[in-house]
């Protein structure tokens, strides 16, 4: 179920759990709902790929002594 499951979170007092697919179904409905809204720019999918890519690129995680480390395995 949408929001049921997952991790908890609380956002200005409405609980909601949040998992892979939590966050996939609504990442792809407001890709869809912006697709809709502007039906002039018809490549919106491609430029919120390119800054997603961009993106995902610069995350960092934080290990718990601290260490940053990407989400990608390093290439050889």
């Amino acid at each position: 179920m949408y929001g049921k499951m997952g991790k908890p979170y609380i956002i200005e007092g409405t609980e909601f759990n949040v998992d892979e697919k939590f966050l996939l179904a609504t990442l792809m409905s407001v890709i869809v709902a912006i697709r809709e809204t502007n039906p002039d720019y018809p490549n919106i999918d491609t430029t919120i790929e390119k800054l997603a890519e961009s993106i995902y690129e610069q995350i960092k995680e934080v290990e718990s002594d601290d260490t940053e480390r990407t989400t990608d395995e390093p290439t050889s």
